[in-house]
């Protein structure tokens, strides 16, 4: 099978190497096309890995080869064996994030996807519990019921002794 050209570029993520010495990889995402009747190619380009690699997302229309394509990426980033960042403060990750494979049947990937939800659940109920809890802890401080004195300067009062 040869290469899929780049062609038009739609998107590109410019990612850097975590440690000392800063490296930069470029990630590009061509436009899906049509390669025949019934099957479309998503072309991917990385440029600053230790091996130069080009990809191809493929499926049975644009949308399909799209997220094969952005898998691609996830996989070939991870495989590389660089520490890579994308955001400023999120060390290691990409913002390519790896996909529920449904090549193995419906059923293992709604699993996989009701074991996410449950985890997402808990983590969010975790964190409204610590939000109540701290916002609980503030509201116990209440003011002092001692009388307040008024004072000669800008009219701020201070508890009376």
């Amino acid at each position: 099978m040869s290469r899929l050209s780049l062609g038009d570029i739609i998107a590109t993520r410019r990612l850097t190497s975590v440690g000392k010495l800063a490296r930069h990889v470029t990630v590009r995402v061509g436009r899906p096309r049509r390669v025949r009747v019934g099957e479309w190619a998503c072309p991917v380009q990385f440029t600053g890995l230790p091996e130069p690699q080009q990809i191809s997302g493929r499926g049975v229309d644009s949308c399909q080869a799209l997220v094969d394509a952005l898998q691609g990426v996830h996989y070939a980033l991870e495989r590389s064996g660089m520490r890579l960042s994308w955001a400023a403060g999120v060390e290691g990750e990409t913002g390519f994030p790896r996909c529920v494979p449904y090549g193995f049947g419906l059923v293992l990937a709604a699993r996989i996807n009701a074991y996410i939800d449950r985890e997402l659940g808990r983590f969010v109920q975790a964190a409204k519990r610590r939000v109540k809890a701290n916002t609980g802890w503030r509201r116990r401080r209440s003011p002092s019921n001692r009388p307040l004195e008024r004072t000669g300067s800008a009219g701020r009062s201070t508890p009376k002794r």
